[in-house]
């Protein structure tokens, strides 16, 4: 089974019989073990010393002139665990690098056994890392938006009432 499907050796295999009912048990449990790894969460500063060692130990390599770069990561959803990275350039890593990134989440982090989604994001100006991110980029601070007073906030005690309805149609 594990030759015929060589990209999903992280899954576990179970064996059971229906006539017997011989490890079903088994199964079950397994069940509610991937459950309860896909419902994980990872901490954004432990994703992101992971992403540092892993990058220091295997730099990604060079394409169109230039180096990729990971900013920052951080886990945005669970079950299945999906993963954001923001770069300098997704195009600037491979599929080779990207998989590379998955089997050292998969060994170092509690999603063993299930499937990992990553994306690899394009890191705007405006965007700022969060403050246990591997690397900090100078960025201009964001822009302030004016405050918009809230209707609850606002005196309407001098508005004049207007209506088209009459006491009689109310």
């Amino acid at each position: 089974v594990r030759a015929m499907f060589p990209n999903l050796d992280f899954v576990p295999i179970a064996f059971i019989t229906a006539q017997s009912g011989k490890n079903v048990q088994t199964v079950l449990n397994l069940g509610q073990n991937l459950c309860k790894q896909a419902c994980q969460r990872v901490n954004t500063g432990d994703l992101n010393r992971l992403l540092r060692q892993a990058v220091e130990q295997h730099p990604p390599p060079m394409r169109q002139n230039r180096h990729g770069r990971i900013y920052f990561g951080t886990q945005v959803a669970t079950a299945p665990p999906t993963i954001v990275l923001f770069t300098n350039g997704p195009e600037l890593f491979d599929n080779t690098y990207q998989r590379y990134l998955l089997n050292i989440f998969r060994n170092h982090l509690p999603f063993r056994d299930v499937p990992i989604k990553m994306y690899l994001r394009h890191k705007r100006r405006e965007e700022q890392p969060p403050e246990d991110a591997v690397e900090t980029a100078e960025a201009p601070p964001p822009k302030q938006r004016a405050k918009r007073r809230r209707a609850k906030d606002r005196d309407v005690s001098r508005l004049k009432f207007q209506t088209d309805v009459t006491d009689e149609e109310v």
